[in-house]
């Protein structure tokens, strides 16, 4: 009789929850992707764009994360919200750039 495979145990994937600077990194796309939804839905640019600036703001704020020598940037390309971030933390540098998911 043969012999079933077994399947080893997925190995869980190291979580970052106590990484101040990477969780306030997820914060601020997510917050980026709240102000797209507000966009579509047809709320006033002004009102969008506070939306952001509060988000970086909050970034900006988080203990640890130092945006010296970098910098945040974020326009409205072809209709979505887009954001470049260079930031320092424990972890290192980070740059990216991201455009915000729509929600159709």
């Amino acid at each position: 009789m043969a012999k079933k495979p077994t399947n080893p145990e997925p190995t869980p994937q190291p979580r970052h929850r106590d990484d101040l600077g990477r969780n306030a990194l997820v914060n601020l796309l997510e917050n980026i992707d709240g102000a797209q939804t507000m966009k579509d839905a047809g709320k006033p640019q002004e009102e969008d764009i506070g939306y952001v600036e509060t988000a970086i703001a909050e970034f900006k704020a988080t203990p640890g994360v130092s945006c010296d020598g970098g910098a945040i940037f974020f326009g409205i390309t072809l209709g979505r919200i887009t954001l470049d971030v260079t930031f320092s933390d424990a972890s290192g540098e980070v740059s990216i750039t991201y455009m915000a998911k729509r929600r159709d």
